[in-house]
């Protein structure tokens, strides 16, 4: 009796984690393309990379010769990276490029360290 109750219970948590219509995890839906805003906003046709792509992205420039030498220097000038922090991925729709930007603190201050398609492009405070 007891193993068929274990089985029916299993049997039960299996088909109302697959069967049931919908699914629990919910993607970020993709924002509006950009409109001008404020006069800081440059009105660029861009859309926020996220999810499963977003951490691919992501994967692949921190395991890159580039980050490894940019996360050095960096470090070497006081520069402090929590990987937890939020790592922005755009896409510029127009020209197909992905920007990837990761925010460091220095002294209280937060600076986005930029890639572009990959490539180290510089940092700026935020």
């Amino acid at each position: 009796m007891k193993k068929f109750l274990s089985v029916l219970c299993v049997s039960l948590f299996v088909f109302l984690m697959f069967g049931t219509s919908g699914s629990p995890v919910k993607a970020a839906s993709n924002l509006a393309d950009s409109t001008v805003t404020s006069p800081l906003d440059c009105g660029c046709n861009v859309s926020p990379i996220v999810g499963v792509e977003k951490y691919k992205i992501i994967t692949s420039i921190v395991l890159s010769d580039e980050f490894v030498k940019m996360l050095r220097d960096a470090t070497e000038n006081g520069y402090k990276w929590d990987s937890s922090q939020d790592i922005q991925v755009i896409k510029n729709n127009t020209f197909g490029q992905i920007l990837v930007g990761f925010p460091f603190k220095k002294k209280g201050t937060v600076e986005m360290f930029a890639f572009l398609n990959g490539k180290y492009v510089g940092h700026h405070p935020m």
